[in-house]
């Protein structure tokens, strides 16, 4: 199993939108620079970046990478129905 490096790539800019196949190489590169942590989250893009992570890292061990992702909608529709009810 690959360490957390101390540097991590935010995705939040990538997306199948904008240019998957340089975001697909930044994600490449970036490995083969040691980088393993790799932070998406649902609502970057509306869910593309995990899209375009997923691609990349496919056919990626598992092992050697860590994807923590972020997650909003649940906590904004808490607080929405909470402030409007």
């Amino acid at each position: 199993m690959a360490d957390i490096s101390r540097l991590g790539l935010g995705t939040m800019s990538m997306s199948i939108t904008r240019n998957p196949e340089a975001s697909i190489d930044t994600i490449h590169e970036a490995l083969e620079e040691g980088i393993t942590l790799f932070n998406t989250g649902e609502f970057y893009g509306a869910g593309e970046s995990e899209l375009v992570v997923g691609k990349a890292l496919r056919g990626v061990a598992p092992d050697d990478y860590f994807l923590p992702s972020n997650s909003v909608f649940c906590l904004l529709r808490k607080v929405a129905y909470t402030v409007w009810t």
